[in-house]
């Protein structure tokens, strides 16, 4: 529009023909109390493989929840080292266990990643023999929504104070931003404990201008280590073609050394640390785009699952079967 500086405008009319209140969405709504209800309904299942605890409390007193996927044997081993008894004789196991780190909404206008992680989780949670050999075999933790605040006032990028917290976890404090400190003293607690081994670090975005979706990898000058740290992007676009390896971008700008991909890289040593962005609209060519929905989105998210599984196959090419777990039908429908 020249009246806008050449700028793309979107307008329309709309009329207010009620007296009550109306909301326009960006995007499909996923609120903190939906995210209460799922956790609340997995919750009454009574999974041996999950555990849901509240890791902190937000500026505004909401919870920080905090969800843990593996095998029985893994849960235990996980709650002795909660109970801060790791140089205890009789350990629980001697070899060291892979720990994944999912987490989303950290900028909280940008709920598809709500509808990944909600994939992601039922699949984790399901019979699938992929999903109950990974949970064998790693120790995942989510945190599904890590600015519960900014998510329930409606904010788009910031938090409760304005402050953007995907820029905080270089120098994150509890008055600021209590949940990334929460998040990176215990990702710190594992890199410390000789019995865990940080694997993988994931947090899932939005983006605004992209079609389909792709991964922000930290770049390395050697070979050896470029080809580690792009593992998993290839894991993740043998499983997803919506998440092209072609489309992830290698870099160390400057500018976002206070996110999570580059301060969690410094912080846990040999991990793997990615953004993981996915288009607000359509996925496919710029001429054939083909629209997102909720259930494309979970969808999307169930694949992400599949990656990580042959991730740790080392068998990256192999698409495993998406089976229907504990989490079908509950609030994620198209």
């Amino acid at each position: 529009s020249p009246r806008h500086g050449g700028a793309h405008v979107f307008s329309f009319a709309f009329l207010f023909d009620r007296e009550e209140t109306y909301y326009f969405a960006y995007c499909f709504p996923y609120t903190y109390t939906a995210l209460q209800q799922l956790l609340a309904h997995v919750d009454a299942q009574g999974l041996p493989h999950y555990r849901r605890e509240c890791l902190a409390y937000t500026l505004h007193r909401r919870r920080l929840d905090l969800l843990t996927i593996s095998s029985p044997r893994n849960l235990a081993l996980d709650a002795e080292r909660a109970s801060a008894s790791s140089d205890a004789p009789g350990s629980l196991s001697s070899r060291r266990v892979p720990v994944v780190f999912v987490t989303a909404r950290v900028h909280p206008g940008e709920t598809p990643s709500s509808f990944l992680m909600h994939g992601l989780l039922s699949f984790l949670l399901s019979d699938d023999p992929q999903a109950v050999a990974l949970r064998d075999r790693a120790l995942i933790k989510l945190v599904p929504m890590l600015n519960p605040d900014g998510v329930f006032l409606g904010n788009y990028r910031c938090s409760s104070l304005g402050v953007d917290l995907n820029r905080h976890w270089q120098n994150s404090s509890p008055w600021v931003s209590p949940t990334i400190l929460a998040v990176r003293t215990l990702m710190g607690a594992y890199a410390n404990d000789p019995r865990w081994v940080p694997a993988i670090c994931v947090d899932m975005h939005a983006h605004s201008t992209a079609l389909n979706g792709f991964l922000f990898c930290n770049s390395h000058d050697d070979p050896d280590a470029f080809e580690r740290e792009a593992a998993f992007p290839r894991a993740l676009s043998a499983a997803a073609r919506d998440l092209p390896f072609s489309g992830s971008k290698f870099c160390a700008d400057p500018a976002k050394a206070g996110t999570g991909r580059r301060a969690l890289s410094d912080l846990l040593g040999g991990a793997h640390c990615y953004t993981m962005e996915v288009s607000f609209f359509a996925s496919g060519d710029p001429g054939a785009p083909v629209p997102y929905t909720q259930a494309r989105y979970v969808d999307l998210g169930r694949k992400v699952g599949n990656a990580l599984c042959a991730y740790f196959d080392d068998a990256p090419g192999e698409q495993r079967s998406l089976r229907r777990g504990p989490l079908a039908g509950q609030g994620a429908t198209a």
